[in-house]
């Protein structure tokens, strides 16, 4: 996995942009974070995009990193977005339920086939 980190204007918010690739797994969960929180704490955003292009798999670990992220957030009054998940990864997340609590890109292929009407 590796993660490449950019900020970006939208609108009047500062957001952290986090760039991942490969698989977010038990293996590389821990590594995940770290990098996640480094990048957080020196950048001083209060809202965090994972654009999730690249990422091919993701387990319950690495949606654990992204619940956690969500709550640190939140308690800091900001946001967390995921943009480009690929159907695999998109339907896992919606399966954990984050989509009830952060905002979620439907993958274009859905959009395509008329597969997701949320």
């Amino acid at each position: 996995m590796q993660i490449s980190f950019s900020n970006k204007k939208y609108g009047n918010s500062v957001w952290l942009v986090a760039k991942i690739k490969g698989e977010i797994d038990m293996a590389v969960a821990g590594d995940f974070r770290q990098k996640l929180q480094d990048k957080m704490d020196i950048s001083n955003c209060h809202n965090l995009l994972l654009n999730m292009r690249d990422v091919t798999f993701i387990d319950s670990s690495g949606l654990g990193v992204i619940l956690g992220r969500y709550r640190q957030m939140a308690a800091m009054g900001g946001k967390i977005a995921i943009s480009g998940a690929k159907e695999n990864v998109y339907r896992l997340l919606l399966a954990s339920g984050l989509d009830k609590i952060i905002q979620i890109d439907k993958p274009e292929s859905l959009w395509r086939t008329g597969e997701v009407k949320k």
